[in-house]
C-alpha cells in the first residue's frame, strides 16, 4: 500500500506536539493535511478551495492515468500548471480548467513548459497551499467560492511570464473551443468549452492582474486549433505577480461579476477569509481523543466531506448545487450531512429537482449540472427519502415523490426486464446483481414516502418490488448470485469474481461484498441464509477468506481489503454494522477499530481507496463518532466503537448534542453501557430526530462488550 517513500509522514507534527490528546485545538483548521489522500488511489487534490466552493485551485503534474484523476498523485513531482477545477477522489479524471504556469526567460510556444519540485518544499493548509517549484519561483494560492487567488515571487534579473493552458486536459476530458481577450491592461477574459466525462462542459473566466503584462502572445494548438496557449510577458525584474480568476459556468459577463467575491480584498485577507469559512465549517464537530493522530484523520476527513457537492450558480443568483456522487454518497456523506449540513439540505434536494425540471428525470451522478448516468441504481430516491422521512423542508415533497417514481417507472431494457422478472437478468444487463439490489433498496425507499403521503398503492407496489432480492439468493452457495432470464444460476459462479469487461455480476466487487446489501430487510435476509448462527458464520468469514480476486480483469477499485471485505471502495461500507443491526454491536466494535487504525493515517497514502466526493471520510467521521447508518433512509445510526473522549455537535437549530465517552482507550473498544441525558439507554442506535433534539449521551467503554 506504500509503493513510494515520504519525504514526511504529516505536515501537523508541530501543531499536534503544542495540544495534549485531551484538548480542543485552538485552531481547528491547524489539524487538516490536504495532502492525506494525495498518495495510494484516494485521488484527492492538495490545492485550495472554501467549502463547496465553485473554484478548486491545484497543482497538476502532468500526466494522464487513473491515479491522477484529481491532476496530482504525491508519488509525481512534476507541475504542469496550477488549474481551477478539480475532482476530489473521483475514478475518473475530467475538469483541470484554465491551467497557468508561472516561468521565466522562455520562448513562447505552443510547447506546454513544465517544472519541477521536492515535496520538502510543499506545505498544504485548509485555504492555503504553498510551493517552492525547483524554477526558483514560489507560488502561493488561496480561494473564495468562485475565485482563485494566486501571488508568484520570482527570482531577481528574470522576465517573468505567465503560461495559460487552455487547451490542457486530462484522462477523459478535450476541449474544443477556447478563446481569451483583453478587455484592459489587467483584465482578461476567455472561455473553455470541452467534451468528456461531462459531454458539454463550458466554463467562461475573468482574470485580473496586479500589474500590466508589457505584451500577449496566444497561440492556438492541437488538431483543428481547439487549444489555446497564451503568454503573459512581464518587464524584466517583476518579482511580484498576483492573479485573481473567476470563473462562471453561465457567461464572461458572470465571471466579471463573480470577480466581486474578491473585488479589493488583498492575498491575506483573502487567505484568512478561506481559512475563516473552514474554521467555521469544522467547528460544527468538536472532538476530544485519545489518540492525537485521530484528529488529523478526523479533521481532515471532515474537511473532505466539504469540498463537493460544488457551487453552481453565478453570485447574486439563486443556490444551486452540482457534483452529487449519488452511488457513492448516499452511504454515509448524505446521512453526515443530515446532522452537519442540516440548513443545505434542502438546498441540495432544490437542486436535484431543478435538474429534473430541466432533464426529466433526476440525477444518477451529475459533473458541472450534466447527467454522465455514472454507476447504478436511482439513489437520489435514498436521498430524498431520508430528507423527507426525518423532518427536513424547504423543498416540495410532492414533487420530489413524483420525480422518485419516474426514475423507478423509466422505460428501459433493463428496467422493463426488472420490472417482469422481479430482478435484472444477466443476460440483459452486466452488474446484474448489483442492479437488482439498489433498485430493491431504492423501492423501498420510495414505499416509505408513499406510506407517509397516503399513497397506499404505491406503497404496495413499491414493497413488493423490494423484494426482488429474495429470487437470488443461491441456497446451495448461500450467496446473491445473478441468473438469465430463464432464471438459471452460472455453471461455475465463484465469489471471488470481478471483471470489468462486461461480464461481471457486480459492478465494482464480488459476491462476497455484495451479499449483504439488503439495508431495509435485514431480517429476512438472515432468514434466507439459514437463521442467525449460519448468516453470522458467513459473515465473520468475510474477514478470513483469502484477498485474491479471480479474473483477468479485475476492477481496480477493489482495495484497502481485509479478507473480502473492501473498505476501499463504497459497497461495503454498511457491511460492518450489519452486525450492530442484528443485535451485535461488539463485532462491530472490534473491526471498526482494526479498519480505521489500517486504513486511515495522517501520510498522503491516509484513505483505503478513491475519496468518491467525500463518502471514504464521511464514513471514517461517523464511525469516530461511535456510530454509522445500515440503512440510511430509515434515519437509524447504529453504535460500533467510537475514537473519541468527548465530542459536541452543534446542530443548525442552535442546540447541541454532547457525546461523553469514559474510560476509552485503545484497550477498551467495547461499549459496555450508555445513557442518554441521564437515562439508561438500550438501543442498538440512534436517530437523526433523537440527536437534533440537543442533549448528552454518556458511553462507557471496557475490554470486553454487554
Amino acid at each position: 500500500m506504500k509503493p513510494y517513500k515520504y519525504i514526511h509522514t504529516t505536515l501537523l507534527v508541530l501543531f499536534l506536539s503544542c495540544v495534549t490528546s485531551g484538548g480542543f485545538a485552538e485552531r481547528l483548521v491547524d489539524y487538516v493535511n490536504p495532502l492525506i489522500g494525495t498518495g495510494w488511489h484516494g485521488h484527492t487534490y492538495p490545492g485550495v478551495v472554501c467549502p463547496f466552493g465553485m473554484v478548486q485551485l491545484s497543482p497538476d503534474n502532468g500526466r494522464a492515468g487513473w491515479d491522477w484523476c484529481s491532476g496530482y498523485h504525491y508519488s509525481d513531482t512534476g507541475i504542469a500548471g496550477f488549474s481551477y477545477t478539480h475532482l476530489s477522489g473521483t475514478g475518473i479524471g475530467d475538469m483541470c480548467d484554465i491551467s497557468i504556469l508561472p516561468i521565466y526567460n522562455k520562448v513562447p510556444d505552443t510547447v506546454h513548459y513544465t517544472t519541477s519540485f521536492y515535496h520538502n518544499n510543499e506545505h498544504a493548509q485548509a485555504g492555503y497551499y504553498t510551493v517552492l517549484m525547483n524554477n526558483g519561483v514560489f507560488v502561493e494560492l488561496t480561494a473564495t467560492p468562485r475565485n482563485g487567488y494566486t501571488r508568484y515571487t520570482f527570482p531577481k534579473h528574470v522576465h517573468a511570464q505567465l503560461q495559460v493552458d487552455l487547451g490542457w486536459h486530462i484522462n477523459w476530458d478535450n476541449p474544443v473551443l477556447c478563446h481569451i481577450d483583453k478587455v484592459n491592461d489587467t483584465l482578461y477574459t476567455g472561455y473553455r468549452y470541452s467534451r468528456g466525462w461531462d459531454n458539454d462542459e463550458r466554463l467562461y473566466f475573468a482574470i485580473v492582474l496586479n500589474k500590466p503584462a508589457e505584451n500577449l502572445d496566444s497561440l492556438r494548438y492541437l488538431p483543428n486549433k481547439k487549444g489555446l496557449i497564451a503568454f503573459f510577458n512581464f518587464p524584466e525584474g517583476t518579482t511580484n505577480i498576483e492573479t485573481k480568476l473567476a470563473i462562471s459556468f453561465h457567461s464572461v459577463d458572470a465571471a466579471i461579476n463573480n470577480l466581486n467575491e474578491v473585488h479589493t480584498r488583498s492575498f491575506d485577507d483573502t487567505k484568512k477569509y478561506c481559512q475563516d469559512l473552514w474554521e467555521q465549517e469544522l467547528q460544527k464537530v468538536r472532538i476530544k481523543t485519545f489518540d492525537s493522530n485521530v484528529l488529523v484523520s478526523f479533521y481532515t476527513g471532515l474537511y473532505h466531506t466539504c469540498l463537493a457537492p460544488n457551487v453552481y450558480n453565478d453570485l447574486g443568483d439563486t443556490i444551486l448545487y452540482t457534483n452529487f456522487s449519488i452511488w457513492d454518497i448516499f452511504r454515509s456523506w448524505w446521512p453526515l450531512a443530515m446532522i452537519t449540513e442540516r440548513s443545505r439540505i434542502s438546498d441540495f434536494c432544490n437542486s436535484m429537482l431543478r435538474f429534473y425540471d430541466r432533464t426529466g428525470l433526476l440525477p444518477v451522478w451529475d459533473l458541472q449540472n450534466t447527467e454522465t448516468n455514472c454507476m447504478t441504481g436511482y439513489h437520489v430516491a435514498s436521498l430524498l427519502s431520508e430528507s423527507i422521512l426525518n423532518g427536513i423542508t424547504g423543498f416540495n415533497v410532492d414533487k420530489s415523490y413524483q420525480a422518485m417514481v419516474h426514475s423507478a417507472t423509466q422505460r428501459t431494457p433493463v428496467m422493463d426486464s426488472y420490472i417482469e422478472n422481479g430482478y435484472v437478468p444477466q443476460d440483459i444487463a452486466p452488474n446484474s446483481v448489483t442492479l437488482t439490489l439498489d433498485y430493491a433498496y431504492d423501492d423501498w425507499c420510495i414505499a416509505q414516502v408513499a406510506k407517509k403521503l397516503g399513497k397506499t398503492e404505491d406503497y404496495q407496489k413499491f414493497m413488493k418490488r423490494s423484494e426482488s432480492f429474495k429470487k437470488l439468493y443461491d441456497p446451495k452457495s448461500g450467496f446473491l448470485v445473478g441468473k438469465n432470464s430463464e432464471g438459471q444460476i452460472a455453471a461455475n459462479y465463484d465469489p471471488f469474481y470481478s471483471d470489468v469487461t462486461g461480464h461481471q455480476y457486480y459492478a465494482e466487487g464480488t459476491g462476497w461484498q455484495y451479499n449483504w446489501f439488503v439495508p431495509h430487510a435485514i431480517d429476512e435476509l438472515v432468514d434466507m441464509h439459514g437463521g442467525k448462527k449460519k448468516f453470522v458464520d458467513q459473515l465473520d468469514s468475510i474477514w478470513l477468506v483469502s484477498e485474491e480476486l479471480h479474473g483477468d480483469h479485475p476492477a481496480i477499485d477493489i482495495s484497502g481489503m481485509i479478507g473480502q471485505y473492501d473498505q476501499g471502495n463504497e459497497p461495503s461500507h454498511q457491511t460492518l454494522y450489519t452486525y450492530s443491526a442484528i443485535g451485535m454491536k461488539n463485532k462491530t466494535a472490534y473491526w471498526a477499530r482494526e479498519i480505521c487504525k489500517k486504513f486511515y493515517t495522517t501520510n498522503p497514502d491516509g484513505l483505503p481507496g478513491n475519496e468518491d466526493c467525500g463518502q471514504m471520510s464521511a464514513w471514517y467521521v461517523l464511525t469516530a463518532l461511535g456510530f454509522h447508518p445500515f440503512c440510511p433512509a430509515d434515519g437509524k445510526l447504529y453504535f460500533g466503537s467510537p475514537l473519541i473522549t468527548d465530542a459536541v455537535i452543534d446542530l443548525q437549530n442552535g442546540k447541541s448534542f454532547s457525546i461523553k465517552v469514559e474510560n476509552n482507550n485503545e484497550r477498551n473498544k467495547y461499549i459496555k453501557s450508555m445513557e442518554l441525558n441521564g437515562n439508561l439507554y438500550t438501543k442498538d442506535y440512534i436517530d437523526y430526530l433523537t440527536i437534533e433534539n440537543g442533549g448528552t449521551l454518556k458511553i462507557v467503554m471496557g475490554d470486553r462488550g454487554l
